[in-house]
């Protein structure tokens, strides 16, 4: 079930809840105030609010720090866990269009799974290929992050770069999670990883935005659409490069009520696992994340509470050694 509730997460999400995998745009008013049920939510929607602006805060225990790269800087969220070790892990936590580090360290509760996985968790608002390399050469230098588990995930154009920065950044990768982002067909070819690079992929068969069987996302600007693989073609890609060999089964992931599946095989070269999530007619949200994506089902599709994507996606990363 969901860590939260609305109530905990109090007004200002209800604020920051913009498009949460941020691929959409505005709905269309008549959108407001229409009524759905599916994977194991019952849902009031509304529109959706305007996009954000730079982070302007943290949750608790986090700080809202700037990083600068060349002449540019730009805001990021970084949570560090009490009590944690001399060298941590780190997971960065991409938002989708229309959102920013603060709404997404909100909406994904990563940083509670950092207090008790202790790993730091950080939030860009922006993020280039250059701008994730500085922010991790950041978190090694001066935030004791441990530069062999550095990990990345992130949800709608944020899954989409996830997939590739596993294809450009596998040297200082440890791991990759997308949700709700399939790859790039222009990255097929280019995709050249330096080492077999474990990939979890979580992604709702009811994706409104990002479809699920692939094709031309819905609502990006102008100019940063480009089509994207399949779910199971994803998942095939990668287990194509990482060398992985015997069959693949699929089978209902526990505590969900067969609302999601979980599609793996044997694992591959140098002990590289490749996971698929399909959440049974999940939308483009945060499985188990903030309730208050459910306003939006209208736009985004249902969310699942019956399965903790944070708290999946931290237990996946945390067997990469």
């Amino acid at each position: 079930m969901s860590r939260y509730s609305t109530a905990r997460i109090g007004g200002a999400l209800a604020a920051l809840v913009t498009v949460v995998a941020g691929c959409s745009g505005s709905p269309d008013p008549s959108d407001a105030a229409t009524s759905s049920s599916a994977a194991g939510s019952t849902t009031t929607t509304v529109s959706a609010p305007p996009p954000l602006a730079a982070s302007t805060g943290a949750g608790q225990g986090s700080t809202l720090e700037t990083l600068t790269v060349g002449r540019q800087s730009s805001k990021y969220v970084l949570h560090v866990p009490a009590g944690g070790a001399e060298k941590m892990p780190a997971v960065i936590v991409l938002h989708g269009v229309n959102g920013n580090g603060q709404q997404i360290e909100q909406v994904s509760g990563m940083s509670m799974v950092a207090d008790t996985g202790k790993f730091v968790a950080a939030y860009p608002d922006e993020y280039p290929v250059d701008g994730v390399t500085a922010l991790i050469d950041e978190l090694v230098a001066n935030r004791n992050v441990d530069p062999a588990r550095v990990f990345v995930t992130g949800i709608s154009r944020g899954g989409i770069f996830t997939e590739g920065l596993g294809c450009k950044l596998s040297g200082k990768l440890a791991a990759i999670a997308p949700l709700s982002g399939g790859l790039q067909v222009s990255l097929q070819d280019k995709c050249t990883p330096v080492k077999p690079l474990p990939v979890m992929l979580i992604h709702g068969t009811a994706d409104p935005i990002v479809p699920y069987d692939g094709g031309m996302p819905r609502g990006l600007p102008h100019g940063q659409a480009a089509t994207v693989m399949s779910a199971p073609d994803t998942f095939a890609f990668w287990r194509g490069k990482d060398a992985c060999t015997g069959d693949t089964t699929t089978t209902d992931v526990a505590g969900t009520d067969a609302t999601v599946t979980l599609t793996a095989g044997p694992a591959c070269d140098r002990g590289a696992e490749v996971r698929l999530y399909s959440v049974i007619g999940g939308g483009h949200t945060w499985p188990g994340g903030a309730t208050s994506q459910q306003q939006y089902v209208a736009t985004l599709g249902p969310l699942n509470t019956q399965f903790d994507a944070s708290q999946q996606i931290w237990d996946f990363f945390a067997t990469v050694k």
